[in-house]
């Protein structure tokens, strides 16, 4: 996908009405595309990695009741995100991602 040629086209199909995708940031190498999918009002979502060459969707914080999950920033080597989530309490709590793993190291323990 480059600018100048003009060959841009949608990297997700949402069919759900009630759902918002937001930029998190691309990998260092542009192959990755990190974003946000949440519900409108923010009662759920979670952080997704777009092959931006395939269009392959990987969710990278499933779960199964309601749980917000939000992306904020990708550290340069490509692979860990800081994140907020209530996965552990009511309250949100920021968190590291590892993309690859799909791990969470917790930083706050807010409860």
């Amino acid at each position: 996908m480059t600018w100048r040629a003009n060959n841009l086209r949608k990297l997700t199909e949402e069919k759900g009405r009630q759902q918002n995708w937001d930029v998190i940031a691309f990998s260092p190498d542009n192959r990755i595309l990190y974003a946000n999918r949440t519900s409108v009002g923010f009662g759920d979502g979670d952080i997704y990695a777009v092959d931006v060459a395939r269009g392959q969707q990987t969710n990278l914080t499933r779960h199964v009741d309601k749980q917000l999950n939000i992306g904020s920033d990708v550290w340069p080597e490509g692979s860990t995100i800081l994140m907020t989530s209530n996965q552990e309490s009511s309250y949100l709590n920021l968190a590291i991602l590892d993309a690859t793993s799909k791990k969470l190291t917790w930083i706050t323990d807010t409860q």
